[in-house]
C-alpha cells in the first residue's frame, strides 16, 4: 500500500518535498532495471550451469553455457508481456553510465584489448580459462595439475566460464576475450550502481542527471578500489563478483514486486556469487535477513527460496574445495592500501547517508510514531497490523554499513590469525561502489528541495565538491600493457608448429619484470613448477639473443621480444613485427671465443650482495672483475675477483658489501673466499657500486650495480639495485704487434691501436682495430678510408665492431 505525506510536515515545505513513497507491491519494474537485471541473471545462469556440469561429469561446452545463460534470463518474461514502466530518460542515463566506464576501460587497452597492468594474476586467470576451453571440465585437485596451474585448480571458476563462452561466441582466442569481458563487466557494475541509486526516488531533470554523472565520475576518479580492479590489478573474478553483489543487493532494494519467482531469481544470483567470489556472499545475505526481519513470518518463505539455490550448489561444489578453503583464506596477497583520496567516495557518502536516514526517520515518525520500536513490531505482526516496507534508501545505507562491518570483522579475524589481513581490504571494492550509490541517492534527495534557490545552491555546492575531489585524479588514468599482439601471435605460432619447443622456450631481449612469466606460463602454457627462467625474470633481465645463442645449456628455441639482427649461431623461424621466434644453429666457438657475464645485485641478510655468473666454453685469458664502491667519483673500496682462466665450466663469483663497515667478503666458485678490508673512515651520504672489467690493464666495460645512502650509524636507505648481462665475442688476435693509436669518439668509445693484417688475395687490404668502450654505447659503426698522397679517396669500408 502507499502512504501519503502527513499534513503535519507542511511547516517544513520550504525545506523538503514529501519524502519518497514506499514501493507498491503491485508496481512494475522499469525497463532499465529489467535489462540490467536480466544481463546479470544471464551471467549467473551461465556460471551455475557450468559448475553443475563440471561437478556432475558433463562436458562444459559453449552450447551448455549458452543454455544456462538463456535460462538465467527468465526476467525477460515481463518484457515480453510488456509488464514494465517505460522510463526512457532513465534507460538512457543508466546506459550512458555503464558505457562510460566500460568505454574508458576498453579505450585504455585499444586496439590490442589485451590485459593491462603488471599483476601476474592475469596469467593465472588465463591458465584456468585455457584449461576450461580446452578440456571442457573442471581441473582435478591433484598434484600433477597443481604443478601446471598452482592454486587455480581450486579457484572459483565463475569469471573464467564467462570468458570461455565469450571467446567461443566471438570466435577469438581466450587471451583476447579476458580483458574485454572484464571491462564490460565493469560497465555493468557501474550501471547497477546507478540503478540502486535511483531506487529511492523518481526525480527528473537536473538532479537525476547530476546524480547519474556522479557515478562514473567517482568510480573513475577514485579508482584504487573501483575500476583499477580490472585496469591495473587483474582482479577479474572480483569484477564479476561485484556484479553479483550489486545485483543481489539491488533485488532487495529496488524490486517492488517481491514474489517466489523473484526470490528464486535472487537465489540464482547468490549461487553465481558463491562460485565466483564467495568471500563477499555474506553481504547480500545479511541485507536480505535485515529486510525480512520486521515481518519475518510473512517473508520467511521468500528468504528460504532465495537461499535454496546457493545452499544446493554449495552441497555439490564445496566439498571438493573445503580442503583448500582455509588455505585460501589464510593466503596473503597484494592489494592497494587505502588513502584519503581513494576513500573520497566513502567520505562523501557519510553526509549523504545521514541526509537519507534523517529524511526517512522524520517521515516515518510523522507517519507512525511507534514504528521504530522493535518490540512493538513483533506485537503488531502477531496482531495483524501492516508494517510498511523499509525505504529503499534506508536499505542502501544498511548495505553500505554491512559491507564496512564485514570488512571490520575480517580485519579482526586477521588479528587473531584466522584470515589474511588483505581480505578485509578487499571489502573496499564492495563498499566504495555502494558509497557512490549513496552519494548519488543523496543528490537525488537534494533535488526534492522545494525552494528553487536552496535547491540550486545545494546542487551547485555538490558539483563543486565533486569536481574538487576528482579533478586531479581523473586525467591521470593510465593503462600499462606488458604483452603485445605480436608476442601473442609468436607464442601461438610456436605452440601450433613446435609444441615441444613451446614447452621449454624462453624469452630473450627483455628487461627484468613479469614479461618472461607472461610468455612462458601464460602464452606458452608451461608448467608453473618447472618454469625457473620465468621466475628468474622478475628480478633479472632476460638473456640477450646473443647470449642465448651462445649458451648451449639454454633451450634450443627462444622468442626475442625485440630483434634487429639475427645473432650468430641462430636463425629466425618466424617473425611478427619486432618479435621473432629463434632456433639455435651451429656456432663456431673457436672463431668467436664467446664470453658471457651475468650479474645480479640485491639486498639479503642485511648485506648488498652481487652474484656473478661467467659462461665461457673455451680456455684462455679472462678479464679481471672489480667491484668498485665510489662516492662522487672517488674510490672508497675495491673488491677484486679473478676468475679461473683454465676453467671451461660455468663460474660463479660474488661479493657481499657490509653496510656497517663498507668492507666485505667474496667467493670464487668453491675455490677461494677472499675478504676485503673496510676503509679507515667509512663515509656517509650517497654511494655507488660499479662493476668494472679489466683486460691487460685496459678497462673494457663498466656497469652500475647499486646506489644507496649510508647514514652515520651504518644504516642504508634508498637502495636501488640493477641486474644485467655482458656479452663478448672475443676473436683471437695477436695484440703484441699493434701500433699504438689514441682517438676518442664522443663519450662512448676510444680507438687504442691498429695494425695491418696479412691477406692471401692480392689487391685487398685488411686492418685490425682495437676499441675500448668508455660507456655502454649506442649502435656504433666504423668507416675505414684509403686515401692517396693528395687526399683523394681511393677505397672505403664500413663495418660494425667485430663484424
Amino acid at each position: 500500500m502507499r502512504y501519503n505525506a502527513p499534513a503535519m510536515i507542511r511547516n517544513h515545505e520550504a525545506i523538503y518535498l514529501p519524502p519518497p513513497q514506499y514501493p507498491d507491491e503491485r508496481a512494475l519494474p522499469t525497463l532499465a532495471w529489467l535489462i540490467v537485471g536480466t544481463l546479470g541473471q544471464a551471467l549467473a545462469g551461465l556460471v551455475v550451469a557450468g559448475v553443475l556440469a563440471g561437478r556432475l561429469g558433463a562436458a562444459i561446452s559453449p552450447a551448455l553455457l549458452g543454455l544456462g545463460a538463456l535460462l538465467g534470463a527468465s526476467s525477460l518474461l515481463p518484457l515480453a508481456r510488456r509488464r514494465f514502466q517505460l522510463d526512457l530518460p532513465q534507460l538512457l542515463l543508466v546506459a550512458l553510465v555503464g558505457a562510460s566506464v566500460a568505454g574508458v576501460g576498453l579505450g585504455l587497452a585499444w586496439p590490442a584489448l589485451l590485459p593491462l597492468g603488471r599483476s601476474v594474476d592475469a596469467v593465472h586467470h588465463l591458465q584456468l580459462v585455457d584449461w576450461l576451453a580446452t578440456e571442457q571440465r573442471l581441473p582435478p585437485l591433484d598434484a600433477r595439475t597443481r604443478g601446471l596451474m598452482g592454486e587455480m585448480i581450486a579457484y572459483p571458476p565463475g569469471f573464467h566460464l564467462v570468458v570461455v563462452e565469450a571467446a567461443a561466441a566471438a570466435q577469438i582466442a581466450p587471451i583476447q576475450a579476458i580483458y574485454p569481458v572484464a571491462a564490460l563487466l565493469g560497465g555493468l557494475a557501474a550501471a547497477l550502481v546507478a540503478m540502486i541509486a535511483l531506487a529511492g526516488g523518481s526525480e527528473r531533470g537536473l538532479a537525476r542527471v547530476l546524480a547519474m554523472a556522479a557515478v562514473p565520475l567517482l568510480l573513475l576518479a577514485h579508482r584504487a578500489h573501483t575500476v583499477e580492479a580490472f585496469i591495473d590489478h587483474s582482479y577479474y573474478a572480483m569484477v564479476l563478483g561485484l556484479v553479483f553483489v550489486l545485483l543481489a543487493c539491488g533485488k532487495v532494494i529496488c524490486e517492488p514486486h517481491r514474489s517466489p519467482a523473484g526470490a528464486l531469481q535472487l537465489g540464482l544470483v547468490l549461487a553465481g556469487l558463491l562460485v565466483t567470489y564467495p568471500l563477499w556472499l555474506p553481504v547480500p545475505c545479511m541485507l536480505l535477513a535485515l529486510w525480512a526481519a520486521p515481518v519475518w513470518r510473512k517473508r520467511l518463505h521468500l528468504v528460504a527460496l532465495a537461499l535454496l539455490p546457493p545452499l544446493a550448489l554449495a552441497a555439490i561444489d564445496l566439498p571438493a574445495r573445503l580442503a583448500t578453503g582455509q588455505m585460501v583464506l589464510e593466503h596473503q596477497g597484494v592489494v592497494t592500501a587505502p588513502s584519503l583520496e581513494s576513500l573520497a567516495p566513502l567520505l562523501l557518502a557519510i553526509p549523504a547517508a545521514l541526509l537519507l536516514l534523517w529524511s526517512g526517520y522524520h517521515t516515518k515518525h510523522m507517519r507512525l510514531a511507534t514504528d521504530s520500536l522493535a518490540p512493538a513490531l513483533f506485537r503488531w505482526e502477531r496482531a495483524g497490523v501492516r508494517v510498511p516496507n523499509p525505504s529503499p534508501t534506508q536499505l542502501l545505507v544498511i548495505a553500505l554499513v554491512i559491507a564496512l562491518a564485514y570488512g571490520g570483522a575480517l580485519a579482526l579475524a586477521a588479528r587473531i590469525e584466522l584470515a589474511a589481513p588483505y581480505h578485509s581490504l578487499k571489502l573496499l571494492f564492495v563498499a566504495l561502489p555502494l558509497a557512490v550509490a549513496v552519494v548519488a541517492a543523496g543528490l537525488l534527495r537534494l533535488g526534492r528541495l522545494r525552494s528553487p534557490l536552496l535547491r540550486r545552491t545545494a546542487l551547485a555546492a555538490c558539483v563543486l565538491l565533486l569536481a574538487l575531489s576528482s579533478a586531479r585524479q581523473l586525467p591521470a588514468i593510465r593503462g600499462e600493457q606488458l604483452i603485445s599482439t605480436d608476442l601473442v601471435r609468436a607464442a601461438a605460432w610456436l605452440r601450433a608448429n613446435d609444441p615441444a619447443g613451446a614447452e621449454q622456450a624462453v624469452l630473450t631481449g627483455a628487461p627484468a619484470g613479469q614479461l618472461g612469466y607472461w610468455l612462458q606460463v601464460g602464452l606458452l602454457g608451461q608448467w608453473r613448477d618447472e618454469a625457473q627462467a620465468a621466475v628468474r625474470s622478475f628480478s633479472a633481465p632476460a638473456p640477450t639473443p646473443e647470449s642465448w645463442a651462445i649458451d648451449a645449456d639454454m633451450p634450443p628455441v627462444a622468442i626475442a621480444a625485440v630483434l634487429d639482427e639475427t645473432p650468430p649461431g641462430s636463425e629466425i623461424a618466424a617473425r611478427f613485427g619486432q618479435v621473432a621466434v629463434l632456433r639455435r644453429t651451429q656456432l663456431d666457438q673457436q672463431a668467436i671465443n664467446p664470453l658471457i657475464l651475468r650479474y645480479d645485485t640485491f639486498w639479503d641478510e642485511g648485506r648488498i650482495k652481487t652474484a656473478l655468473e661467467l659462461i665461457r666454453p673455451l680456455a684462455g685469458p679472462l678479464p679481471q672483475i672489480e667491484l668498485r664502491l665510489e662516492q662522487a667519483g672517488q674510490l672508497v673500496n675495491s673488491f677484486v675477483l679473478q676468475p679461473n682462466s683454465q676453467r671451461t665450466k660455468r663460474q660463479y663469483l660474488g661479493a657481499d658489501l657490509v653496510p656497517e663497515t663498507l668492507g666485505g667478503v667474496g667467493y670464487i666458485n668453491a675455490e677461494a673466499y677472499p675478504t676485503f678490508a673496510a676503509p679507515n673512515l667509512p663515509p656517509t651520504g650517497e654511494l655507488e657500486l660499479h662493476l668494472r672489467l679489466n683486460v691487460s690493464g685496459v678497462i673494457v666495460d663498466t656497469r652500475p650495480l647499486a646506489s644507496f645512502t649510508r647514514g652515520a650509524s651504518g644504516q642504508i636507505s634508498g637502495l636501488k639495485t640493477r641486474s644485467g648481462e655482458l656479452n663478448y665475442l672475443r676473436r683471437s688476435y695477436d695484440e703484441t704487434a699493434l701500433l699504438p693509436f689514441e682517438a676518442r669518439f664522443g663519450n662512448y668509445a676510444a680507438l687504442t691501436g691498429w695494425r695491418e693484417l696479412p691477406q692471401d688475395t692480392p689487391g685487398e687490404l685488411a686492418v685490425l682495430l682495437r676499441w675500448q668502450a668508455l660507456a655502454p654505447p649506442p649502435l656504433l659503426g666504423s668507416e675505414l678510408q684509403l686515401r692517396d698522397q693528395s687526399g683523394a679517396l681511393v677505397a672505403q669500408s664500413r663495418a660494425l665492431p667485430q663484424g
